[in-house]
């Protein structure tokens, strides 16, 4: 058997399992093309496994730049702490900063953690 990302209908496969299709569609839609059993279960499971990597790959994403913003918001209050002054604008500031810094390292883990369970195409997910 050849590797699942150099058969002839690999593409076709992750391109089903991109755009969310189940399991079952396209282990029927494999059969049409008369590859079954454990060639087609090979298929299916690598284009499921780059879809998953694909997803984390975007999530990890999300979660660096919410770490840098919440690390700039600590930063930016720290540096102003002391120095001894801290205006009411670095406050505004510094918590803006953290509470869209803390949404968006929230949102990137919790992607990153549910990335197998996500269902519906990839499109919709950015």
């Amino acid at each position: 058997m050849l590797d699942p990302e150099d058969h002839p209908f690999y593409e076709m496969v992750l391109r089903m399992v991109l755009w969310g299709d189940t399991q079952e569609k396209v282990i029927e839609k494999l059969g049409y093309n008369r590859v079954e059993g454990h060639e087609a279960q090979a298929l299916y499971h690598a284009a499921r496994k780059e879809r998953i990597t694909t997803i984390r790959r975007d999530y990890w994403k999300k979660f660096r730049i919410g770490s840098g913003l919440v690390l700039a918001s600590v930063g930016l209050f720290v540096s102003f702490l002391m120095i001894g002054i801290i205006p009411r604008l670095v406050i505004y500031v510094a918590a803006g900063l953290l509470g869209i810094g803390s949404w968006t390292l929230i949102d990137g883990l919790a992607g990153v953690l549910m990335a197998g369970q996500r269902q519906g195409p990839l499109a919709d997910e950015y």
